[in-house]
């Protein structure tokens, strides 16, 4: 499985970029706005995901390891594919769709080019609370290891905030971890 390519930018089209990892160029679909953000022979680095069928074998890049958990994800939702999950993860970025998934903001989703109101009100349905993934991108902006340790153990982060909310900030991160698990519990 390849998890990880880094090279340099051989080509670049629409929604793809051919990546010359050491001689060998690997075909990535790319969310639009990142082919913004890349110049033709320029070192870069992309996360990928898979995606295999009978008849083609895609790699699906992303600059950011949230933006590919949140396209597993998305792919895992009954009824919606990886060109789909690509359009939306090319629409918004993970941060600003973790925040429409949560607000439950049919609309919003629905915008999406192939995205139509039952589609998105399933993957609302099914990921609404569980974006963990997209969370930490929020939380990686605290230096808080105690929230961050909090999210890893997969409660959301207004969660994690409320519980942390009265804990004294002068113990030490365990303790805090501990006192924010019995506020929950």
């Amino acid at each position: 499985m390849i998890a990880r390519l880094e090279g340099a930018v051989a080509t670049r089209d629409y929604d793809r970029i051919v990546l010359d990892v050491h001689g060998v160029g690997y075909e990535l679909i790319v969310p639009v706005r990142d082919i913004a953000s890349v110049e033709l022979g320029e070192k870069v680095a992309f996360f990928v995901a898979e995606n295999i069928r009978e008849d083609s074998y895609d790699l699906y890049g992303f600059r950011i390891e949230a933006e590919r958990q949140l396209y597993r994800k998305l792919v895992s939702v009954n009824g919606v594919g990886a060109k789909m999950a690509h359009a939306i993860v090319s629409t918004y970025d993970a941060e600003t769709l973790t925040t429409i998934i949560d607000a439950e903001e049919i609309a919003r989703l629905s915008q999406v080019s192939g995205v139509g109101r039952k589609t998105a009100q399933r993957i609302i349905l099914e990921l609404r609370g569980k974006l963990v993934a997209g969370d930490s991108v929020g939380a990686a902006k605290s230096a808080d290891p105690a929230l961050q340790a909090l999210i890893q153990l997969g409660y959301r982060v207004d969660q994690a905030q409320a519980a942390l909310k009265d804990v004294d900030t002068s113990l030490d991160t365990s303790e805090r971890v501990r006192q924010a698990l019995r506020e929950i519990g």
